[in-house]
């Protein structure tokens, strides 16, 4: 027993949180490829491609060059794939009212 007197306040687990779940599936500091998120939201690629350009979300595109041949390279941001996942994967329909800008 301590001499303060004040009874000792347990915290609560971080697994209560949803959000602490959902960080757990995306790194926030790294971008993020069309596999690499068909991968998290457990769809083929093309679905994933129609949905960005369905919904008009935000992206970035560059060039990469292999064996002389160019590629074109789609990143995606953390918060683009979780509400990919949320829309595909959970089947949550309100989210299309706030897309990711």
């Amino acid at each position: 027993m301590t001499g303060s007197g004040a009874p000792s306040i347990p915290t609560p687990a971080r697994d209560a949180s949803r959000v602490d779940d959902e960080l757990r599936l995306v790194d926030p500091l790294k971008l993020y490829t069309v596999p690499e998120a068909a991968a998290i939201c457990k769809r083929a690629e093309g679905t994933i491609r129609k949905l960005l350009y369905i919904h008009q979300l935000p992206r970035k595109i560059a060039w990469t060059v292999r064996r002389g041949h160019r590629q074109r390279c789609i990143s995606l941001r953390p918060d683009v794939v979780l509400w990919l996942r949320r829309l595909t994967l959970e089947g949550n329909r309100k989210v299309l009212q706030w897309p990711p800008q």
